[in-house]
């Protein structure tokens, strides 16, 4: 599994304090590990609290086609969403 190192989360999350980030996981639960001084999350875990309320609206908006929109975002296919947007 890929990881972040909580020194990389703050340039995701825009903040400028590692207390703040390791805030803002405990808040989320997203796991905190440490092995030896070095302190990482792992990446799915992270990406999918942080990608969970645009997930929430394609699911609102799209319904059970929500995963498909989801993937055109991904991938940036702009021509494509432009089409299920007309």
């Amino acid at each position: 599994m890929k990881t972040i190192a909580i020194t990389d989360l703050l340039n995701f999350l825009r903040y400028t304090d590692l207390r703040a980030v390791r805030k803002w996981c405990l808040e989320h639960n997203v796991l905190i590990n440490k092995q030896g001084k070095s302190e990482f999350v792992f990446e799915t875990n992270f990406k999918e609290v942080l990608e969970l309320p645009f997930i929430n609206k394609l699911k609102n908006k799209f319904g059970p086609e929500w995963e498909s929109v989801y993937k055109l975002y991904k991938d940036g296919n702009i021509p494509a969403l432009n089409i299920l947007n007309d």
